[in-house]
């Protein structure tokens, strides 16, 4: 497969994607959690990096030298128009994948303390995961606690990323066959190489 940088990043977000779901099906919910911020963020980078590939094709140096430091949303949908075709509908796919990417990507690479909520999840010995445990509950030898953490699972598991990552994916499908851009077949590849992995799974 000849692929780019920005493939070769697409690949990694599939990597830790296998990771995250091994993480789930052995109850550890904080690597879970830790696979599953890489693999949004590699596909975040992805993003913006067909967007910069797409330029390099579609447009001239001058402009695309400018268009290289405008917000990635734009940059698609400037891209989308190019050749007077009609541009991607900001309210629409794939233009709110892009841009929930971006703002993923952008708490991912700026973190501020936020608020991880009170909840208490526990992981037995034996490998059991509890989720909302009161706190009067009586813990026993070999139990791990987890605080502030419920939060952040919610927002980045195996199922986010997996779902983040094929909708990136659509997404760039869509660009490049809305610019008829034939240089791009490693999407493809990617796209099979992601449903391998959650076959792997059995999902």
């Amino acid at each position: 497969m000849k692929t780019t940088i920005t493939g070769w990043l697409v690949l990694n977000a599939i990597d830790h994607i296998n990771d995250a779901y091994s993480a789930n099906r052995e109850n550890l919910p904080d690597d879970e959690v830790r696979f599953s911020v890489g693999a949004h963020l590699m596909i975040a980078l992805a993003i913006e990096g067909i967007g910069n590939e797409v330029a390099n094709v579609a447009l001239d140096t001058w402009t695309r030298d400018r268009l290289e430091k405008t917000e990635t949303p734009l940059k698609w949908r400037i891209l989308s128009g190019v050749a007077g075709r009609t541009p991607f509908d900001p309210g629409k796919e794939p233009l709110q994948t892009v841009q929930h990417l971006v703002t993923l990507r952008n708490e991912i690479a700026h973190p501020k303390i936020q608020e991880g909520g009170d909840e208490i999840i526990v992981r037995s010995k034996t490998g059991k995961i509890v989720r909302n445990v009161p706190d009067d509950r009586r813990l026993e030898d070999g139990d791990t606690v987890y605080l502030a953490l419920g939060k952040l699972l919610d927002t980045y598991n195996c199922k986010t990323a997996a779902q983040a990552t094929q909708r990136a994916i659509t997404a760039m499908k869509k660009l490049r066959d809305h610019l008829e851009i034939s240089r791009l077949d490693w999407i493809d590849e990617v796209e099979r190489k992601l449903q391998d992995t959650l076959n792997k799974w059995k999902l």
